[in-house]
C-alpha cells in the first residue's frame, strides 16, 4: 500500500496530537471528568501503532481489515464520549436537569431512526459483501454521532445549562469534525473509492487536526466555573 507524503502528515499529526491529549487528560485531571474521552484516545494510539507495524511487515489485505473492523469498538468509544459529555452536562449535582431526560429520550430516538432509514436505504459502491456491511456500520455511525452531538449541544443550550471551558472545547471540537466525517461516509456509500472521496478523506484529517488542537488547547487549562448560554 502506497501512502502519499501528505497522508504521513496527517497520520504523524494525529498521533502525536492524541498522545499529548491523553498526556493532557491525565495531568489536569479530565480522564476523572471525560473518562470515554481518555479511553478513546488509548484506543487510538493502540490503533495506530498496529495499522503501522502492519504496514511495514504486513500484507495490504490485512491492513485493509485490521483498520475497517477496528472502527467498530471506536464508533461505541465515539457515542460513549457523546454520552459522557451529555451527562456533565445535564446531570450537574447528582440530578438530572428537568426535562432534560425526556428532550434527550425523544432526540436520541429520533437520530437512531433516522440513521437506521438513511442506512437501510443506502446503495454502497462494493461487490463485496462484507464490505457493504461495513460501508453500512460506518455511515450509520456518523449519522447517529453527528445526530446525538447535536441533540446533546443543543439541548443543553435550550435548557440553559452550565457550561464549563472543558464541555465548551469538547463540543467546539466535535461539531468541527462529525460534519465532514458525515460527508466522507455518504460520499464513500454513495460514490466509491473515487479521486472525489480521496479527498473528502483529506479534508476530514485536517478537519480531525483541528478538533485535536481545540481539545489540546482546552485541556491544558484547569477548568472554570460554569457559565450560562442561551439562544
Amino acid at each position: 500500500m502506497t501512502l502519499t507524503l501528505e497522508d504521513w502528515i496527517l497520520w504523524v499529526a494525529g498521533f502525536v496530537g492524541v498522545v499529548l491529549l491523553l498526556a493532557l487528560l491525565i495531568w489536569r485531571g479530565g480522564a476523572k471528568v471525560f473518562p470515554w474521552l481518555a479511553a478513546s484516545c488509548a484506543y487510538q494510539i493502540v490503533q495506530s501503532v498496529t495499522l503501522y507495524l502492519i504496514h511495514l511487515k504486513g500484507p495490504y489485505k490485512v491492513y485493509f481489515w485490521t483498520y475497517w473492523y477496528g472502527r467498530i469498538p471506536e464508533h461505541f468509544l465515539v457515542l460513549s464520549v457523546i454520552w459522557n459529555l451529555g451527562f456533565v452536562l445535564l446531570h450537574p449535582k447528582e440530578h438530572w436537569k428537568a426535562r432534560s431526560k425526556e428532550v434527550l429520550a425523544i432526540g436520541g430516538g429520533i437520530a437512531l431512526l433516522a440513521a437506521i432509514v438513511l442506512t437501510w436505504m443506502s446503495e454502497p459502491q462494493s461487490a463485496v459483501a462484507m464490505t457493504r456491511f461495513l460501508i453500512r456500520t460506518n455511515l450509520f455511525a456518523s449519522i447517529l454521532t453527528t445526530e446525538l452531538a447535536a441533540t446533546v449541544i443543543l439541548t443543553a443550550l435550550v435548557l440553559k445549562c452550565g457550561w464549563t471551558k472543558w464541555t465548551k472545547g469538547l463540543a467546539v471540537g466535535m461539531l468541527l469534525q462529525f460534519p465532514i466525517n458525515f460527508a466522507v461516509e455518504v460520499a464513500h456509500t454513495y460514490f466509491g473509492e473515487t479521486r472525489f472521496y480521496y479527498g473528502l478523506v483529506h479534508i476530514e484529517g485536517y478537519a480531525e487536526i483541528a478538533a485535536l488542537c481545540v481539545w489540546i488547547f482546552t485541556f491544558s487549562r484547569k477548568e472554570t466555573e460554569v457559565q450560562r448560554f442561551q439562544l
